[in-house]
């Protein structure tokens, strides 16, 4: 009889989930008062990934537009250098032709 006795708390420990009734009940009490509902907290996840997607946006648009301003950068490079191949051809052919007037005055 005295074992029974000495069992029946622990059975029922175990038959509760391994806690005590008295800590189960309040942690049920705290955990209404103090923590938000899922609702708060999809709520909460909902607008930081909003936010989080509005920075992601804001970045991809300013890194769109340095892209487009150094393509814009290349491109004029690339047409002063065509410029500067043009004159440096036009240059080659007045030298040619003074070295001709030059060898005809001689």
């Amino acid at each position: 009889m005295k074992r029974t006795i000495f069992l029946l708390p622990i059975l029922l420990c175990f038959a509760c989930g391994g806690r005590p009734a008295a800590v189960d009940s309040n942690a049920q009490t705290n955990s209404g008062a103090n923590s938000p509902t899922n609702a708060e907290i999809l709520e909460k996840d909902k607008r930081e990934l909003l936010e989080e997607q509005q920075r992601v946006k804001k970045d991809l648009e300013e890194t769109q537009k340095k892209l487009d301003d150094a393509s814009n950068s290349q491109k004029d490079l690339e047409r002063k250098l065509q410029e500067t191949n043009k004159s440096l051809k036009d240059t080659e052919k007045k030298v040619q032709e003074t070295k001709r007037k030059v060898d005809m005055v001689q």
